[in-house]
């Protein structure tokens, strides 16, 4: 019969297999389809901001998103969750009216930078990916609700600056 100490280290092991594997296939993910929608990342790139009186630079980009269906949506909640290794994440939910009839585009802009709490638990070097996932819900013109789940890997770029300091 195997010791427990044995048994314990294949549990180990067993629970960090899938989390390396997700590591090891986290790659770019800027276009896709959910639901009745179809998204994309458009105009990525990197900028600089005033924010708290600081110059900051983050990534910015315009996420548009396309009804494919055969429905006209009314689009009222944009939840997002934004994640970047090494740092914590942060959520955020907006109330929103926005009317896609079929084959229409909204365009939302974003904008992200690494803060970090303290210097020395985070650092932006080059190889932090920013990852967000976004949920819309709302219904269709038949009062049907809709959903659609957006999971976005932006590239890995160096920011530039150091990151904020809070």
């Amino acid at each position: 019969m195997a010791s427990r100490k044995t048994v314990g280290r294949w549990l180990t092991l067993a629970g960090l297999l899938p989390l390396l594997g997700g590591c090891a296939g986290l790659g770019v993910r800027t276009e896709g389809t959910s639901g009745p929608l179809a998204w994309r990342v458009a105009d990525l790139r990197v900028e600089t901001r005033e924010i708290q009186g600081r110059a900051v630079n983050g990534r910015a980009f315009t996420l548009v998103i396309r009804n494919i269906s055969d429905r006209t949506l009314t689009v009222t909640t944009m939840g997002e969750k934004r994640y970047q290794p090494g740092t914590g994440a942060s959520s955020s939910s907006y109330a929103v009216q926005w009317r896609l009839l079929p084959g229409a585009e909204r365009k939302i802009p974003r904008f992200t930078t690494l803060v970090c709490n303290s210097p020395a638990t985070c650092t932006d070097s080059g190889g932090a990916q920013p990852m967000f996932q976004i949920d819309f819900a709302g219904v269709d013109d038949q009062s049907r609700p809709i959903e659609a789940r957006l999971d976005i890997t932006l590239p890995a770029d160096a920011i530039g600056r150091a990151p904020s300091v809070r």
